[in-house]
């Protein structure tokens, strides 16, 4: 008897310990337990200005077109390592987990739901954290492991099947029509890749350079964003009420189930119009520059291929027995796939 009342005792200490760490994340308290978060100072409430500035850079790189694998090699290059981990360096998942955290935009989570405003300092904005959850949750995302080159897997031949990286019979690094999945007979493409991509790269600096650039920027969201977070707030508050609302007889447990459901499906719609909201648009870093060519050399790889893909599908056509210069006519420049 004395183990079941022990029980029973842990039993209500556990549910009153949830009860609270619920009511505390509500209120927008931060959790005071383990280690500082990433981005934070000890305590977990003021912004760590190093830290924060890489956590809002890399949201800004990846809303662009970049990596995970580059905003890895940024943060190691920055001197930052991570809070948690034993080997001090930084992965693909680490970095992953902190920029789909709720907390670096200032929101409170309970169970894996976010229910709130937190009491701590806001890294970036909540629909740039849309944004960047969203991208990061799509299960179309790919990582680009492997890519190495400015047209690798992006450029086609002649035949249509995609090019990658290559070497020729004398060593040079030439972009190659995949074998595995030629169409035809050919003659398929084996271009030099210092010469390929040279070209591309003025392509790309002087249609950026036109006086008519900014006319390829997309029309930015007209979402009232700051209406959506409060309609949210609002939902969410609604939404938590119901379940005290139903253990004292005023809805029944239909009535609870319908408007949980409701509410879920606004909050879903607010959250992919938050995330429209926040999305950066690949050529905005090229159209804002004041000097385009150092702007496109400053990007990382991965931004590169971006803007290339927005621009433009290239294809390219094999130089020719014989040939020893580059022909620009054997490069077609076509609309954006």
């Amino acid at each position: 008897m004395l183990s079941v009342i022990a029980q029973g005792e842990v039993e209500r200490k556990g549910e009153r310990q949830k009860l609270a760490a619920e009511a505390s994340a509500r209120a927008g308290k931060r959790f005071v337990g383990g280690h500082r978060p990433f981005g934070f100072q000890l305590g977990g409430v003021t912004a760590e200005p190093s830290e924060a500035d890489a956590i809002a850079s890399a949201c800004r790189a990846l809303l662009a077109g970049s990596t995970l694998s580059s905003v890895c090699r940024d943060w190691t290059a920055r001197g930052l390592r991570p809070v948690q981990s034993k080997s001090g360096r930084w992965t693909r998942q680490s970095i992953g987990v902190i920029l789909k955290n709720p907390r670096i935009a200032g929101l409170a989570v309970y169970a894996d739901e976010i229910i709130g405003t937190g009491q701590w300092d806001a890294l970036i904005s909540e629909e740039t954290f849309r944004a960047v959850h969203t991208l990061l949750a799509s299960p179309s995302r790919k990582p680009s492991r492997g890519v190495r080159t400015l047209l690798g897997g992006l450029a086609r031949c002649q035949c249509g099947n995609i090019v990658t990286a290559s070497q020729n019979s004398r060593g040079s690094a030439v972009y190659r029509c995949n074998p595995e999945g030629r169409i035809g007979d050919g003659p398929h493409v084996a271009r030099v890749i210092a010469l390929a991509d040279a070209f591309i790269r003025a392509v790309v600096i002087e249609r950026m350079s036109r006086d008519d650039a900014s006319d390829l920027i997309a029309a930015p969201s007209r979402a009232d964003t700051i209406a959506l977070r409060d309609e949210a707030q609002a939902i969410r508050g609604r939404r938590a009420q119901l379940i005290p609302d139903e253990t004292v007889g005023l809805i029944t447990r239909a009535d609870r189930l319908a408007g949980m459901a409701a509410a879920d499906r606004r909050l879903a719609e607010i959250d992919g119009q938050l995330a429209d909201a926040g999305r950066q648009d690949e050529l905005a870093p090229l159209v804002a520059a004041e000097n385009v060519t150092e702007a496109f050399d400053g990007l990382d790889l991965a931004r590169k291929r971006a803007v290339i893909r927005r621009l433009m599908s290239v294809t390219l056509r094999p130089a020719g027995r014989g040939a020893k210069r580059f022909d620009p006519e054997s490069v077609v420049i076509g609309a954006p796939e």
